[in-house]
């Protein structure tokens, strides 16, 4: 998303989640993109469209002008109020394509570049209950819970503090599951920096 509002032909929409000048008008921009994400963050977050499921483009329409938008309590309150303003009507009322990422950030909801799952970081396999793995990373203590079904399947740790949820490995992330792979890792290193001066490959992701 640019930061323009400058109005543009409107493309193809969904109208579940089309801001409503894009449909009455026939124009869309950068607050309409706004709009949009905090429709398909309010349906993958409850599983129902912002305005009604029966998919009637005049009645949605029409629940868009009333700002009749409803949030259920299960969504948590600071990302709620975000979604309440992104869905607003009035384009102007909206926050940015900037301040919407921003809010998302600081609020835990989106992650920086400089974000730990991003890092790349090997990591030995421990046996302390449910944390699983752990490196030293610049002087800090990283560990890993792995978590059972249906809670987020993995958690970090940064000097016992929980830093990120997550649902899957994350692909900058080594791990050595045993003494035997952590043994032919530093053989490979060894021989290709003596070679080439190359870094080895990846063994587990």
């Amino acid at each position: 998303m640019t930061e323009s509002r400058d109005l543009q032909p409107a493309f193809p929409f969904v109208a579940l989640y089309a801001a409503p000048e894009a449909i009455t008008q026939g124009t869309y921009s950068t607050a309409g993109d706004v709009f949009s994400a905090c429709a398909v963050f309010l349906y993958a977050l409850t599983r129902h469209a912002p305005f009604g499921a029966n998919g009637n483009p005049m009645e949605q329409v029409m629940a868009m002008m009333q700002g009749a938008v409803e949030v259920p309590s299960s969504v948590p309150a600071p990302l709620a109020a975000l979604i309440r303003t992104g869905l607003s009507a009035s384009p102007d009322a909206r926050p940015s394509a900037r301040e919407l990422l921003a809010a998302l950030r600081s609020q835990g909801f989106a992650r920086s570049a400089s974000s730990p799952v991003y890092q790349d970081v090997t990591f030995d396999e421990v046996d302390q209950g449910p944390v699983r793995y752990q490196a030293d990373v610049d002087g800090a203590r990283w560990q890993v819970k792995v978590n059972p079904l249906p809670a987020r399947r993995y958690t970090l740790l940064v000097n016992a503090k929980v830093v990120e949820e997550l649902a899957a490995w994350p692909r900058a992330w080594q791990r050595f599951d045993d003494a035997a792979q952590r043994d032919e890792y530093e053989r490979e290193l060894d021989k290709l920096e003596r070679t080439r001066g190359v870094g080895p490959s990846k063994l587990v992701t």
